[in-house]
This record gives structure tokens, sequence and C-alpha cells, in this order.
């Protein structure tokens, strides 16, 4: 599943670079623009999603009791750990992988704004992905019925759209002065900052970790009192 959310990521990319090159030629490449800017972010949001949803499926229901049994009170750091995995496997490989690439594309410094940009917005999109995430991942029960996919593609659609191309015209913006990129930076930290907060307070609150998934009433009472 993972393979196939890098493969659709991988397939746009290449699809920008096959566009640019028709209209521009090869020189198109070294010039800083949108399309090869979106590069990055496309990829991120595809693999941090597809994270995000094969962390709900399980590998071996049967064998969760361990870590049922190993849990303790506090349960961050099994939490901080999932966010770990998720930066080590996915963004610093990819961003890795892209800073020299773009350094020879356009040379050391827009590469280094361009990444960092790109990371900062990676590391909001992993907070936003694990609100209300109290799980070890592929040690819960799945029910499909109950991420109701039919009314949230468009919502997923939008968000990638907003994401990896509108973030990037803005990232474009920004490159023509890097003044703007620091306001930005500045602009932005605190709101990263609100959500770190927000999650952990919810991590708080939750308490044990969920290891069941519970269905949906087939009918919703209210439970009154005669």
């Amino acid at each position: 599943m993972l393979s196939g959310y890098l493969g659709t990521g991988l397939a746009l990319v290449v699809v920008e670079v096959i566009a640019i090159w028709v209209r521009s030629g090869y020189q198109g490449l070294f010039r800083v623009n949108a399309a090869l800017l979106s590069a990055p972010l496309a990829l991120s949001f595809l693999s941090l999603v597809g994270l995000r949803y094969i962390f709900t499926v399980p590998a071996a229901l049967e064998a969760n009791w361990i870590f049922k049994m190993t849990e303790g009170q506090d349960n961050t750091g099994w939490l901080a750990g999932v966010r770990k995995m998720m930066w080590l496997t996915v963004l610093c490989p990819l961003f890795g992988a892209a800073l020299p690439v773009y350094a020879w594309l356009w040379g050391w410094k827009t590469a280094a704004l361009h990444l960092s940009f790109s990371l900062l917005l990676s590391l909001f999109l992993t907070q936003l992905l694990l609100l209300r995430f109290f799980k070890v991942p592929f040690t819960c029960s799945y029910l499909p019925a109950k991420a109701n996919l039919k009314s949230l593609w468009a919502v997923y659609l939008v968000a990638f759209v907003t994401y990896s191309y509108t973030m990037s015209e803005l990232e474009f913006w920004l490159l023509q002065r890097p003044v703007r990129m620091f306001v930005f930076y500045g602009l932005s930290l605190p709101i990263i900052w609100t959500l770190v907060s927000i999650r952990k307070n919810q991590e708080q609150l939750a308490g044990r970790l969920i290891y069941e998934e519970i269905p949906e009433p087939a009918v919703l009472t209210l439970d009154l009192c005669q």
C-alpha cells in the first residue's frame, strides 16, 4: 500500500519534469519554477498520508497482547516513537536525496531555502496527521467503514492540491526575496507550536492506547430518561 502512495507521487513528479522539458528544454530544469518546487511536497504528502493510513491496518492482531502487557501509565514515549519513525523513514531519506539534486540545479543557497520550507510544511503535516492518534501502529483492529473514505476523498484532494501546488506557488514568490522566507518562518513556527501543544494535551487526556476500534452504532439514541 505504501508503494502505491510513493508510486503515485513519483509519477506526478515525472510528469512535471517531462512537461518542463517539453516547454523549455533541459534548460528549464535549471531555472527555479513552481513545478519543480512542488516535487518534494507532493512526495512528502503522499508518503506521510500513506503511512498514517497503513498504521491503522493490523499486521497480526492476535499478537498485540505483548503491547497491552508492556503498556505503562505514560504512553507519550510510544507515540513519540511513531513521529520519529515517520521522520526517519520518510522525511530524512526524501530531503536527504533531494538536497544534492536541487543544489546541482539551483545552487546550495536556493536548495537549502527550498528544502527548509518543505521540511517545515512536512513537520506541520506530521503533527496534524497524528492528532487524536492513540495507537501503536499495526496493532489495532481495523474498521474500513469507519474511515468513510467516500465522503473524505474530496477533502484529501483539496488538501493535496493546496499542500503541494498552492504552497509551491507561495514558495516561488517567497524565493524572489529570501527575507520573505524568514518572515514566513516567523509566522509559521507559532502555529506549529500551538499544534504541538494541542497534540500533547490530547495525549495526556487520552489515557490508555487503543487496540480495539468500536464500530459506530446502527441507530443513535438520545438516552433520555422517562
